[in-house]
């Protein structure tokens, strides 16, 4: 089975080298065995690997692929070879708030230009967000309004009747996020742009599990479009609502 439509929801080029896929496959009309997916924790993959990656999409799929990179396979023997894993501490402030957040990864080391480059599966999910209900409005940072327990998803799934709330970038105040709850039917609006939030449907489209992931729309018949607005309807309790946090 193609592992076109992974690649393109893993970047569709290598994290290191910036090599794409599009222009291997112009350049040469294969990619087979020039891109890899690396585990950025080893000890988490999943001892069925290979057959895992050759299935059709799954949600434990696409759980897999997000503990992973995409890099070239020269990059991959490279970051293997220097074995320099590490842990970054990121800190914004906001509103005299200071904020922090571990990452961990690998270091690529260029000695010639003396570059590092960090290499992550992980989210920074620093991004500002004015999070608005019928009762407030607030600034929270996009880890904050994600994190166990998910403030986000307990205010969709807590909706009185007829209550609504939306999510906006702070940076240009697009919506990027809008959930109504009407009778037992909960209505969700989600802008690509809006790439930390992840929703696996229990109906189907077109007769097909989807799932709307890391700012991909993606289904079983190995469709991943990456620049889309999608409109929801379901029974309340009906969507499966999860971040990757």
């Amino acid at each position: 089975m193609s592992k076109l439509h992974l690649y393109k929801y893993k970047g569709d080029k290598c994290q290191h080298c910036e090599k794409s896929i599009s222009e291997v496959l112009s350049r040469y009309g294969v990619i087979k065995r020039i891109f890899e997916f690396h585990h950025i924790k080893p000890e988490l993959k999943d001892p069925n690997y290979s057959n895992l990656i050759k299935q059709k999409t799954s949600t434990k799929q696409l759980k897999e692929l997000d503990k992973c990179v995409l890099l070239c396979s020269e990059c991959h023997k490279i970051l293997h070879s220097q074995n320099d894993n590490v842990e970054l501490e990121l800190r914004i402030a906001l509103n005299e708030r200071v904020i922090s957040k571990k990452i961990s990864g690998w270091l690529i080391t260029d000695h010639i230009s003396k570059i590092k480059k960090f290499i992550t599966d992980e989210a920074y999910l620093l991004q500002p967000y004015v999070l608005k209900t019928k009762n407030k409005e607030e600034i929270y940072i996009a880890f904050e309004i994600l994190n166990e327990p998910s403030i986000l998803f307990n205010l969709v799934n807590n909706l009185d009747d007829n209550d609504e709330l939306s999510l906006y970038s702070l940076a240009n105040m697009t919506q990027v996020f809008f959930a109504k709850r009407t009778s037992d039917q909960l209505n969700i609006d989600i802008h690509s742009l809006f790439r930390i939030v992840n929703i696996e449907t229990l109906g189907s489209f077109k007769g097909q599990n989807f799932w709307v992931q890391g700012g991909f729309f993606l289904d079983e018949s190995n469709t991943a479009i990456s620049d889309f607005n999608i409109h929801l309807t379901a029974e309340a309790g009906k969507l499966i609502l999860n971040n990757i946090v």
